[in-house]
């Protein structure tokens, strides 16, 4: 049940985020097993593993065509992305990424046609990748290897709760890839 009484049961559980490719999970499931973890911890598994850039909450599900052709009007290069530094946050144990203008880039301009279309859309973002939910206490590695990934894709995902593991499921609706339309910057050329 929704708490929305103006959003039907069909409503969507939506967000826009960036999904690593296999080296990338690998790396990641990598770095995720060197902590200790509770007993209780849910470690999100390698299909699983995202940075979202928006979360939207609740679409009606009338609104996801309209939404899919907006956000393929957002152009794309693709994003080095480094993790490097861990958290613990109340909820969640997390992989935080370096300061990236190329992410905080690409966030802001998703972020115009979400907010022109009336969607929920926060303000506030700490660019992080989910490694476990309900892990406190968790203990992170003392050294590691940063991850690095480069992203070549955003995607439109549904968020699906469920009382058994995984907890979760995600499933792509879309995904938005690099597009060879947008200018690169010139090479310099140094002249003696």
């Amino acid at each position: 049940m929704h708490d929305d009484p103006s959003m039907p049961e069909t409503a969507l559980r939506l967000f826009i985020g960036l999904q690593p490719d296999d080296e990338g999970q690998a790396a990641i499931r990598s770095h995720q097993s060197l902590w200790r973890w509770p007993a209780r911890a849910r470690l999100l598994q390698a299909e699983h593993l995202h940075m979202t850039l928006h979360f939207l909450d609740l679409v009606h599900s009338a609104r996801v065509d309209e939404l899919q052709q907006v956000l393929g009007t957002i152009l794309m290069q693709p994003i080095p992305i480094v993790l490097r530094t861990t958290a613990s946050w109340a909820k969640a144990a997390v992989l935080l990424a370096d300061e990236n203008v190329a992410l905080d880039d690409l966030r802001s301009r998703l972020m115009v046609p979400l907010l022109r279309m009336g969607l929920r859309v926060e303000g506030h973002w700490t660019p992080h990748v989910t490694l476990a939910r309900h892990a406190p206490g968790a203990m992170p590695p003392a050294c590691s290897p940063p991850v690095h990934w480069t992203a070549r894709h955003f995607s439109l995902v549904r968020s699906t709760r469920s009382p058994a593991p995984p907890f979760v499921q995600h499933d792509v609706l879309r995904r938005y890839p690099v597009s060879d339309d947008i200018p690169r910057s010139p090479v310099a050329t140094i002249c003696d």
